[in-house]
């Protein structure tokens, strides 16, 4: 009698406990994927989609109580990364402080960055400009600039005739920023231009100028091995050795005595 109160036991409670769990486990596998975070981008996909999406400034033009605008700050600076920024964001490369500095010129005098003159170049910036100083982005480079690639970019499709060029020439030769082989590599990109040297620039050879304002014979040796005669004098009757002598700042090496063409 007892036997028809007993009811049966559900089909599970009748499998071992080992068939129970890996149904458990079978189930889970099932159903595990159902967390919300299990849809979530991953942080490569974020970042992906992140990159998709460009930075950009909303007033790339805009500028302080002298007229710096943001591209010429982010030149002075170096910053490839805002320099590229503000040039999609529509940023005009060829806007000018009240001293007429363009992002350009303050590329070429404050950074030594191939990338940031060749972004404002590629992005139409004006290189035959002037500021009130009367200072160009060729001039400033020659002077200032440790990366001859700037110089060979900026004298692209210029000639040796104008006088701007060899202006930057001399303003190369009596430069006395940085090392004296990045002075040499920034002279032999106008020497590969075959620029003359034996002419007379406002009176003087660029050996005189060498001479007069170097602080290393090096120079002196590079511009007479390319065929600077020291010999040739000036509306005075200098010659490059007379200014060798009120230098100072020249060793008395063997190469400073080869000026004296009239003792050789």
């Amino acid at each position: 009698m007892l036997l028809r109160f007993l009811k049966p036991l559900p089909l599970w409670k009748n499998l071992s406990e080992k068939t129970r769990l890996k149904k458990t486990s079978d189930n889970y596998k099932t159903y595990k994927n159902t967390y919300l975070y299990d849809f979530a981008l991953s942080s490569e996909e974020t970042a992906a989609e992140e990159e998709k999406k460009p930075f950009t400034v909303a007033e790339p033009n805009s500028a302080d109580k002298n007229g710096v605008t943001l591209l010429m700050k982010a030149a002075k600076a170096g910053n490839d990364w805002d320099v590229e920024n503000l040039l999609k964001s529509g940023a005009d490369p060829n806007l000018r402080d009240k001293d007429g500095w363009s992002a350009l010129m303050y590329a070429c005098r404050y950074q030594n960055s191939l990338n940031i003159v060749t972004k404002l170049i590629d992005k139409g910036a004006h290189i035959r400009v002037r500021n009130k100083y009367n200072a160009t982005p060729l001039l400033m480079a020659s002077d200032y600039s440790q990366n001859p690639q700037i110089l060979k970019i900026l004298l692209k499709d210029r000639t040796i005739t104008e006088d701007e060029v060899y202006r930057a020439f001399i303003m190369t030769v009596t430069s006395n920023q940085g090392e004296n082989h990045v002075k040499e590599a920034k002279m032999q990109v106008f020497l590969d231009m075959d620029i003359p040297l034996n002419r007379l620039w406002k009176g003087k050879t660029p050996l005189m100028y060498a001479a007069q304002y170097g602080t290393s014979t090096h120079i002196i040796k590079l511009l007479m091995d390319k065929g600077a005669k020291p010999g040739i004098q000036d509306h005075d009757g200098k010659t490059a050795f007379d200014y060798a002598k009120l230098n100072s700042n020249l060793t008395h090496d063997d190469i400073y005595w080869s000026l004296n063409s009239s003792a050789r």
